[in-house]
This record gives C-alpha cells, sequence and structure tokens, in this order.
C-alpha cells in the first residue's frame, strides 16, 4: 500500500486552493463524507511528518487573500485602507485570515483581527481560522484567535473540531487552550473518531490521559 498520504480538509474544490500533504507510517481508510460518498480526504494515520507540504492558493484568490498568505501585512493593511473587505475570497471561500491562519503569519492574523474579520468564516470544507492554527501547531496564532472567543466546537465537513485537529497532532498546550475555552471533547467526526481516539491512535498518550481527565 502507499505510504504517503493526503491530508487537506475536504473538497475536491477546496483541494484545489490549499492542500496540505502529510507522509504517514501506514495508510488509513478513506473517510466517508456526510453524504455517504468517498471524500477526497483520507483518514490521518500514525506517525506523519510534522512540516506540512508548501500549499497552493486557488487562482481566483483576491489581492489581499495572496498578501496574507505571503506574510505581506504592509500590502494587507495598504488594501484593507483602499477598502478591501477582509472577507474576500476565491470559490473555496478562504478568506485572507484563513490563509493567514494556515500559514503561521501571526502579525497578518492581529492585522484582519483588528480590522474586523470575521473570525468564524468558514472555507468550503468547513473548516475555520482556529482549524487551520491547530492542524498546522502555531500556539501564538491559537492563542491569539482563543482571546477574540472563536467558535470552539465548529465542526468541518467530516466533523472534525480544531480540539480533533490539535489531539491528531499531539499539541498539548493547544489541546489545553481549546478546553479552557469550551471546546467538547465528546464530539466525533463522521468515522465516530473523538479528539481522545484520534490522540491515542497517533501514540499521543499525553493528550489522551489530559482528554480523558476533562470528561
Amino acid at each position: 500500500m502507499n505510504n504517503k498520504q493526503t491530508i487537506p480538509i475536504v473538497s475536491l474544490v477546496a483541494m484545489t486552493a490549499l492542500i496540505v500533504t502529510r507522509v504517514v507510517a501506514h495508510a488509513g481508510d478513506a473517510a466517508p463524507s456526510p453524504t455517504g460518498t468517498t471524500s477526497a480526504v483520507f483518514n490521518r494515520s500514525t506517525n506523519y511528518s510534522e512540516l506540512p507540504a508548501e500549499p497552493v492558493v486557488a487562482p481566483d484568490t483576491p489581492e489581499i487573500g495572496l498578501a496574507a498568505f505571503k506574510g505581506d501585512v504592509s500590502s494587507v493593511r495598504r488594501l484593507i485602507s483602499s477598502g478591501a473587505s477582509t472577507e474576500s475570497a476565491g470559490k473555496d471561500q478562504r478568506t485572507p485570515l484563513l490563509l493567514a491562519s494556515a500559514r503561521g503569519h501571526i502579525e497578518v492574523v492581529s492585522a484582519l483581527l483588528a480590522a474586523g474579520a470575521n473570525i468564524n468564516a468558514r472555507d468550503t470544507a468547513g473548516a475555520t481560522a482556529l482549524h487551520w492554527a491547530a492542524e498546522i501547531g502555531d500556539e501564538r496564532i491559537a492563542f491569539l484567535l482563543l482571546s477574540h472567543r472563536p467558535e470552539v466546537n465548529v465542526q468541518d465537513e467530516i466533523g472534525e473540531t480544531p480540539l480533533i485537529w490539535a489531539a491528531m497532532i499531539g499539541d498539548k498546550a493547544i489541546v489545553e487552550a481549546l478546553l479552557a475555552a469550551g471546546a467538547n471533547p465528546n464530539l466525533a467526526d463522521v468515522s465516530g473518531r473523538t479528539a481522545s481516539v484520534w490522540a491515542k491512535r497517533n501514540k499521543h498518550l499525553d493528550i489522551v490521559s489530559l482528554l480523558d481527565r476533562s470528561h
């Protein structure tokens, strides 16, 4: 079986915009989508690499989104001052805040939040900026987003919450922060796996203990 597995968020449309590839020890089963068809994403497995592949932006991403993706905070501020919307997005619905969060650009994230960006904006796969901060394990951005009180129990297209994403990669600090902000550890994805189940599957036993104690 091929040991390389693609793990972006879920839909084929979303895959054209920002693709994250993980190398895993063994492939998991294809995750069913809520409609019953096989999703474009595969279940995560154990021992995947910590660094995501270089993401790719959608071809119709607006200028402010491209600037956010690149971490160009000066251009982002200039464009906002010129009237650009902080909610501008391509067909994938990834706003500048989502793109900056997915790339770890905290100055851009801060500037967008200060300009009133919708912290709960969701892309076509249902993921928010908080999902992406958890996925890449960027604690600075996760904490900044949480300080603005986002929805912490939002589920993406296959039912995954930011807590599940953080548990998958084993980021204890983000898991603790999400729990403190009211994240529900009992929420499961469409395959029936909770954050604790994913943490155990990926051998993050300290996260398992933390989540089990939080019930």
